[in-house]
């Protein structure tokens, strides 16, 4: 006797996994301490890694927007990660599993500076929303 498994592909967006996993939505580190960009081990590149945090759990076609808590749009980070992004189905750390980064640099290109930050992510296939917040300490 032979076993056969089948796999079925969801081909429709299941309304209710997405309220949950908007819910799940975090930033980390959280709060992102940095130091000052000045210091030799920082602007050394063989020294020490790019400054980013990451956003987890983002819908696959979405959008994220940043502000201040002045509610001046600091960035937008536009996101469209299918599973075709995906190097393998069991590949947890694509960005097609719901991760984001972000540099900590505004729209002009520039360094962010300390202090509390908002952000809106919006998915694109149903409209649903989350807000949350998150802290920059130099």
């Amino acid at each position: 006797d032979s076993v056969v498994f089948t796999v079925n592909k969801k081909t429709e967006i299941d309304q209710d996994d997405l309220s949950e996993t908007m819910d799940s939505i975090k930033v980390v580190p959280n709060p992102y301490v940095a130091t000052n960009s000045f210091e030799p081990v920082v602007s050394n590149w063989q020294l020490n890694q790019k400054r980013r945090i990451m956003f987890t759990h983002i819908p696959a076609r979405s959008e994220i927007t940043i502000f201040t808590v002045s509610g001046v749009v600091v960035d937008k980070i536009a996101v469209d990660n299918s599973t075709s992004n995906r190097s393998t189905d069991w590949d947890l750390n694509s960005e097609a599993k719901g991760s984001v980064f972000w540099d900590l640099k505004s729209k002009e290109g520039l360094e962010v500076g300390p202090g509390y930050y908002f952000y809106h992510v919006k998915s694109l296939e149903t409209g649903k929303e989350k807000i949350g917040k998150f802290a920059i300490l130099k």
